[in-house]
């Protein structure tokens, strides 16, 4: 089914897409995502440097995950050939099932404090969430909740995707529009398609 991008498979990817995903709170999934962070920074920070020090690892990919995931064969997620990678420490487009609760709760069971470098975790809020007090008080009991639970740095944008794609089909009538892309904020009709789907992407997460 990889070795031909699914064609003819559709019930196979319809079950590995359907499968258990990070982001969700589910504690096997969870451990398993520990385990490797772990065992990359451990590789990471076994390197010295020419000054005596060491390397660190870090989980943030700067919108490259769309570049390098148009590199990539299928995977047996269900992901098919070409489509963008997770971006930094955030769950894969289209994983997170559950809100964004279990999103902040999946990721706090990684030491982030092994993650040298820095890690980046990026959520998208149905636009108009802080309209009222109720729901900017929602979101600083989700940052509060993920800090005290061990998290780093969480992200939001607070955008539709029907205004995204806006944007990307008539970029003159959004020269303001500004996202979180990866670690940082651009205006988003300054970036390629491939990273202006990835955001797009991205699941909408009421708190």
């Amino acid at each position: 089914a990889l070795a031909v991008i699914f064609r003819g498979h559709v019930a196979v990817r319809a079950r590995l897409r359907g499968g258990p995903r990070l982001g969700n709170d589910d504690a096997r999934v969870d451990e398993l995502a520990r385990v490797i962070v772990e065992r990359f920074c451990a590789l990471v920070r076994a390197h010295p440097t020419i000054n005596g020090g060491h390397f660190k690892a870090s989980l943030i990919s700067y919108g490259l995950n769309a570049y390098e995931g148009a590199l990539e064969p299928a995977t047996s997620d269900g992901r098919g050939a070409g489509e963008p990678l997770s971006n930094s420490m955030s769950p894969s487009n289209g994983a997170e099932r559950k809100g964004p609760t279990a999103v902040l709760s999946s990721l706090s069971r990684i030491d982030q404090t092994a993650i040298g470098y820095g890690n980046s975790l990026n959520l998208r809020l149905p636009i108009g969430l802080f309209d009222s007090d109720k729901g900017t008080d929602s979101v600083a009991a989700l940052v509060r909740g993920y800090f005290t639970q061990g998290g780093f740095h969480v992200q939001f944008n607070a955008v539709d995707a029907a205004t995204l794609r806006a944007a990307q089909a008539c970029p003159a009538d959004y020269p303001d529009l500004i996202v979180r892309v990866s670690g940082y904020s651009a205006y988003v009709t300054r970036h390629g398609r491939q990273i202006q789907d990835a955001i797009i992407g991205r699941t909408a997460l009421a708190p």
